[in-house]
């Protein structure tokens, strides 16, 4: 989407870390083709917590990009908690799952 490697890095939210950040949760499957999520949400989720900010990462296994925004509707709930896990951390943020 942003051209990736000749996206600038001001582009990159990782560059903008800082403790002050809202709280932060990032969900990704690791079935992801489309967004490396190692390169993406886990970076980003541990360079958020480095600084002291509330940021939470979900990994769930085997669900790819469009699965995983899939199991927020009905009748793919049953491939991950994806609702749950939002809706818990929404009411809770950066407590344990």
């Amino acid at each position: 989407v942003f051209g990736y490697p000749d996206t600038p890095a001001d582009s990159q939210p990782i560059h903008h870390v800082s403790r002050r950040a809202p709280p932060g949760l990032l969900l990704t499957g690791t079935a992801d083709t489309t967004v490396d999520p190692r390169r993406n949400s886990v970076s980003l989720a541990h360079a958020l917590q480095d600084s002291g900010a509330c940021a939470q990462l979900v990994q769930y296994p085997d669900l790819g990009h469009k699965l995983l925004v899939g199991a927020l509707s009905r009748p793919l709930r049953w491939r991950a908690p994806v609702l749950d896990d939002v809706s818990a951390f929404v009411a809770r943020p950066c407590s344990s799952p």
